[in-house]
């Protein structure tokens, strides 16, 4: 005898009997399945005499026959729902968001970014070796940023601080500390006050 199972539209047979018990005990043919049994009519495999086969007994199922859709359907119902899931939570998110206004934007360029790169132009003057100006850097974990280095004052000037790593007159590497004020003209920059250059 022949043996047949189908699980949610997809046949798979003629198989033996002792094939089918293989597949049972092996956990390939589970419970929810569907046998054509010896007249030729599909039951569940709780209702089919490999029953006795499967791990543990549960509630007989109603038989139903299998249909002939193709594996795609299953696969556009699938994605079907991921999208209709999708669609839910930006629906729930947008209605549970906050009814407050969004928050101002932050102005980016309020001249602190010129500012301390004009600094390290003063800086730089100052210097026995100014090619070997090293003021940190972001792979290194020394990095300064002009947004933590430089303060914006009254009357376009900015107060900056900072330290520079350079050759000496030896050669010799030496860390300076540094804490100015300048002043944007226009066109031009101004070292208003150098409050210490060590």
């Amino acid at each position: 005898m022949q043996w047949f199972v189908s699980n949610q539209g997809t046949t798979v047979g003629p198989m033996s009997a002792d094939q089918l018990r293989a597949g049972i005990t092996s956990g390939q043919i589970t419970a929810g399945m569907h046998v054509r049994d010896e007249q030729g009519q599909w039951v569940a495999i709780e209702q089919s005499p490999f029953a006795g086969l499967l791990p543990t007994p549960l509630a007989p199922a109603p038989p139903v026959a299998p249909t002939a859709k193709s594996n795609e359907s299953g696969v556009g119902a699938t994605i079907s729902a991921l999208l209709l899931l999708g669609l839910g939570i930006y629906v729930f998110a947008k209605c549970s968001g906050s009814s407050e206004a969004p928050p101002a934007p932050v102005k980016v360029d309020d001249g602190r970014s010129m500012a301390w790169t004009m600094s390290r132009h003063f800086v730089e003057k100052r210097l026995k070796s100014p090619g070997s100006a090293d003021y940190g850097g972001v792979f290194n974990g020394t990095y300064q940023s002009y947004d933590k280095q430089c303060v914006v004052l009254p009357a376009k000037r900015f107060r900056c601080h900072g330290w520079v790593d350079s050759q000496n007159g030896f050669g010799a590497l030496v860390r300076s500390n540094w804490d100015m004020t300048i002043e944007d003209q226009g066109e031009n920059w101004s070292l208003v006050e150098l409050h210490s250059f060590e």
